[in-house]
């Protein structure tokens, strides 16, 4: 499936149909709703603009939080709908790749948990700033959609039990970089 996904996300780059492809090189900000923790970052992206109003494209942002030693590693499709001369609308699904893992014992009793990446999607508006023909400034707000599958294992006396969930986390980010054409 995610081999299936990035295949439909890369094709459109090689396409002779795309007009401008160009470059993106930004820095992130960014808040967590649910650890009440903000993130910094980077964003790396590669676009070609399909027609007037259409850009379709790669991109890659690793968000590391204060105090986790691990960032998030969203990699994702970028599709651009613009809604005049300077604003996109942005969508960007994606996978996260994370993952961590811990255990811990005590006595007869031990318990292992990982936690691994899931589906990422961001949405948001992004503004152009043309500074010379073929460079411009960009800013965008979005908000980031981070999926996790979390499992866990415990062994006591014998018997093992083991459970597995979904969950996500929200961010909002601002980014601010350089596009080159």
């Amino acid at each position: 499936m995610r081999k299936l996904l990035l295949l439909l996300l890369v094709a459109p780059l090689f396409s002779q149909a795309q007009k401008k492809p160009y470059l993106e090189i930004g820095g992130v900000g960014g808040y967590y709703f649910k650890s009440e923790a903000f993130a910094y970052g980077a964003s790396l992206g590669f676009n070609g603009q399909m027609n007037d109003f259409l850009t379709v494209g790669v991109g890659f942002m690793p968000l590391w939080q204060k105090d986790v030693k691990k960032p998030q590693l969203p990699v994702y499709g970028d599709l651009r709908i613009r809604i005049d001369q300077r604003a996109s609308l942005l969508l960007q699904p994606g996978y996260n790749f994370y993952k961590t893992s811990s255990s811990a014992s005590a006595g007869n009793v031990s318990v292992k948990s990982e936690v691994k990446g899931g589906f990422y999607g961001g949405a948001g508006l992004a503004f152009d700033f043309p500074v010379r023909p073929n460079t411009a400034i960009y800013v965008h707000a979005k908000y980031n959609y981070f999926g996790y599958q979390s499992n866990a294992t415990m062994s006591a006396n014998g018997n093992t039990t083991t459970s597995s969930a979904k969950s996500h986390t929200d961010a909002v980010t601002l980014g601010v970089g350089v596009r080159l054409q």
